[in-house]
């Protein structure tokens, strides 16, 4: 008899406050319950984050032999806040069955995929492995993948295969882009706005700036990456701001922006790239007037080969090629373990990240079905083989 309910799971997760700027050590504490009914070896790994005094875990779990290149099955346990509540007919955090589609803060993105992972591994638990079975749950992924970096850094594990359970319709990805957040901080001179070429108007400067990485951005894209939609690396100026009155000429603007490398594209020398052209925009008393700044940890596209054995297998599994996709994953940094990465997991990622936020029971039931298949595949032993 089954000990888990696809859907059950899944509600019983959406209803834990997970947002980012939360502890997620409760519904890590309730993961690992139904692990360890399974048999497996769970652990917690704890960090402790000195503002707001928020514990933040990793959970680990362990099944099978250790002396063979285990699969990590990999999600992330927090979720984007809910935003403006009154967007959504229900609350949040009461997750509710309707049409077809399980509704709540976290059920696409990605506690449904986590609950298909659990009911998909249960009737393997204690069949003969030949392959290890890990779970590497990770905290805040949606603020910089800082959970999975704390994981990579402490090297716990060393998967050869990781199934990262990001909603992709069932359809399985082997590439997917980069991310590089950067910040453009222009400088002026400052002064009355009634004679304005009495001062360095840092506004201007941050429009000639603004130029610049539009250039950049023209030339990133003759290279070309036909998997992932654009085929070629992005860049977004997200947001400016700079100013104080009308009649006070300016003295500081920021511009921030990002960029999204394809696979061949290292971080490090788009950054020095293009910092070296915006710091060469002119200069005041023998000083830059625009400095970048990395805002955030850049991470590393993403390219399985296609011949990997899990893409292989993922691919004659749900009869789908493996393809591309633009936006990133903890396997930016996880493949730092040397893993081959295989995204794949239920629903559609246009539902992530908005009020009403659903998953169809369709996808969870796919999920539940093909993950079990592709574990098997992987790691279960071939009779008369092993």
């Amino acid at each position: 008899m089954k000990k888990f309910e696809v859907v059950d799971l899944a509600k019983r997760m959406i209803a834990i406050n997970t947002v980012s700027e939360m502890s997620n050590l409760q519904l890590a504490e309730l993961i690992k319950s139904w692990l360890e009914q399974l048999g497996f070896d769970v652990e917690l790994q704890r960090r402790e984050f000195m503002h707001g005094n928020l514990a933040k875990v990793n959970l680990i779990a362990r099944l099978g032999p250790t002396d063979f290149e285990p699969l990590m099955l990999s999600a992330h346990m927090d979720t984007v806040p809910p935003g403006d509540v009154r967007l959504w007919d229900k609350d949040p955090f009461s997750p509710m069955v309707h049409q077809k589609k399980l509704f709540g803060l976290g059920s696409v993105d990605m506690k449904g995929s986590i609950a298909a992972m659990i009911c998909a591994v249960e009737p393997l638990v204690k069949k003969h492995l030949r392959r290890g079975i890990i779970f590497g749950l990770t905290f805040d992924e949606e603020v910089g993948l800082i959970g999975a970096k704390y994981l990579v850094d402490s090297r716990i594990v060393e998967p050869r295969f990781i199934l990262i359970g990001e909603p992709t319709m069932m359809r399985p990805v082997r590439i997917h882009k980069g991310h590089i957040y950067l910040e453009a901080n222009c400088r002026g001179g400052g002064g009355h706005g009634s004679d304005p070429d009495q001062g360095v108007n840092a506004i201007k400067v941050a429009c000639s700036a603004i130029q610049v990485i539009s250039d950049f951005a023209d030339e990133l894209k003759g290279c070309k990456c036909e998997e992932t939609i654009p085929a070629y690396a992005t860049v977004n100026i997200g947001t400016i701001n700079g100013g104080t009155k009308p009649n006070v000429i300016p003295s500081e603007c920021r511009v921030c922006f990002d960029i999204r490398p394809i696979p061949g594209m290292a971080s490090k020398p788009l950054i020095q790239e293009i910092s070296s052209r915006l710091e060469n925009i002119g200069s005041s008393q023998n000083q830059p007037l625009v400095s970048v700044h990395v805002a955030r940890m850049a991470t590393e596209a993403v390219s399985t080969d296609k011949l990997s054995e899990i893409i292989t297998a993922a691919e004659n599994i749900t009869s789908q090629k493996a393809g591309g996709v633009s936006y990133g994953t903890d396997g930016s940094v996880l493949q730092e373990l040397g893993s081959e990465i295989l995204v794949l997991g239920p629903g559609s990622i246009d539902q992530a990240h908005k009020p009403n936020e659903f998953i169809t029971l369709n996808q969870l039931d796919t999920a539940v079905q093909q993950f079990g298949q592709i574990i098997k595949r992987v790691c279960l032993a071939q009779e008369g083989k092993y």
